[in-house]
C-alpha cells in the first residue's frame, strides 16, 4: 500500500515539474520570438514563420502573407521596443499570473491557459496565442470598449 502511495506521489511531483517547465518554455520561446521581430532585423518574414509557427510543415504562401502583415502591424504599434534598453524590460506572464490583472482584456475562457501576456512595467503591450509551443495568434480585436477580444490570426 505505501509503495503505492509513494509511486501515486512520485508521478503527481513530475507532472507539477513538467507544467512548470512547459510555463518557463513557453514564456523564453515566445520573448525569443518578439526579440527575432524587434531587435533580430535580418532574419526574414520566412524564417520567422517556420521558426515559431509551423515548424518544418510546407508553408502556405496565403499564410505567409498574413503572417507578415500581422508583423507589420505589431511593429508599426511598438515601434520602441526596436530599441534594446526599451525591449528589455519586457516581460511575458501567463494570462493567469500576469502582474496587472486589472489591465487585461476579457478573452474566451476557454482559451485562458494558452494566453500569453506581454507587458512593460504596468502597461500591457499585446497577448499571443500559443499551442504546443507554436505560436497560434498574436493579433486580436475587442467588440466594443469593455467587450470581449478576440483572436484573429489564422497561420
Amino acid at each position: 500500500m505505501n509503495k503505492f502511495l509513494i509511486l501515486g506521489f512520485v508521478i503527481f511531483q513530475s507532472f507539477i515539474l513538467k507544467a512548470q517547465n512547459d510555463r518557463i518554455s513557453n514564456e523564453k520561446f515566445i520573448y525569443s520570438f518578439l526579440e527575432d521581430i524587434f531587435l533580430n532585423n535580418n532574419i526574414s518574414s520566412e524564417r520567422l514563420y517556420k521558426k515559431y509557427v509551423i515548424g518544418s510543415n510546407k508553408i502556405k504562401r496565403k499564410k505567409l502573407k498574413f503572417f507578415e502583415a500581422n508583423l507589420i502591424y505589431l511593429k508599426e504599434n511598438n515601434p520602441c521596443l526596436e530599441k534594446p534598453h526599451i525591449f528589455s524590460k519586457i516581460e511575458v506572464h501567463k494570462y493567469s499570473s500576469s502582474p496587472v490583472p486589472d489591465k487585461l482584456l476579457s478573452f474566451d475562457t476557454r482559451a485562458l491557459h494558452k494566453i500569453y501576456v506581454i507587458n512593460k512595467g504596468m502597461d500591457v503591450i499585446s497577448y499571443v496565442l500559443i499551442e504546443d509551443f507554436k505560436i497560434k495568434a498574436f493579433n486580436f480585436i475587442q467588440k466594443g470598449t469593455n467587450g470581449p477580444a478576440f483572436f484573429v490570426n489564422n497561420f
